[in-house]
């Protein structure tokens, strides 16, 4: 409404006619906009990298992605001023992880004890997330007590794992002559998995639950 206003001058709303001049323009006679924007906050830290796919037992890899996002805050614009609402408040950046791998060799000590050897064949298991797989029946033939015995490539376990997540595996004995086992390792594409059991037995009836694999 017109009148006297000591803060902003006389007359304005001839600045803006029943609107509330103040908050929008400068005082009368100059009128010029009061201009004020929406206020972007911050971008937040990135999130942690979800997985958008998994090791299938074939596959190389899958994508990986992150988000972070900042909020809008539009109590601070003027009538003249411009809304953050439509910018950019949420971001993500994708990656490939070529992190499947395959088998590429084993290491086995049977124990010192007595006996430690036996007359079966051995071979490994490796399970991960619903993928399966073992070696050839006679990966190592009738192997000696206190003594280390190492086979090259997948023996026979041909899927592909991921290096990034655990495993469980397992040694079998086709034969009842027992055999004791200290330490067994499953090098797959580089990384290391091992699982050390002093003295633990197996036979074809006997040890041949699934272990949890160390990393290294």
């Amino acid at each position: 409404s017109s009148g006297i206003n000591a803060e902003y001058g006389d007359r304005c709303d001839r600045c803006c006619p029943e609107l509330n001049c103040e908050s929008d323009y400068r005082s009368f006679p100059n009128c010029t906009p009061i201009v004020s924007h929406g206020t972007l906050s911050s971008w937040t830290s990135w999130s942690g990298w979800s997985d958008l796919g998994s090791c299938d037992g074939y596959s190389y890899g899958y994508d990986q992605r992150r988000t972070r996002h900042r909020t809008c805050n539009d109590a601070t614009m003027t009538r003249h001023g411009r809304s953050c609402r439509n910018d950019r408040l949420y971001d993500t950046e994708s990656r490939y992880q070529s992190v499947c791998k395959s088998v590429t060799g084993y290491a086995l000590k049977t124990s010192c004890r007595s006996y430690a050897g036996t007359y079966g064949d051995i071979q490994f298991g490796i399970w991960q997330n619903g993928i399966e797989c073992h070696s050839y029946r006679n990966t190592i033939s009738g192997p000696n007590g206190c003594k280390w015995y190492y086979r090259s490539g997948s023996q026979g376990c041909n899927k592909r794992f991921d290096t990034t997540k655990p495993i469980l595996i397992r040694i079998l004995n086709d034969h009842w002559n027992n055999a004791y086992l200290d330490y067994f390792r499953v090098e797959i594409g580089g990384s290391y998995r091992s699982w050390s059991g002093h003295e633990k037995m197996i036979d074809s009836d006997s040890g041949r639950d699934w272990h949890w694999a160390s990393q290294g």
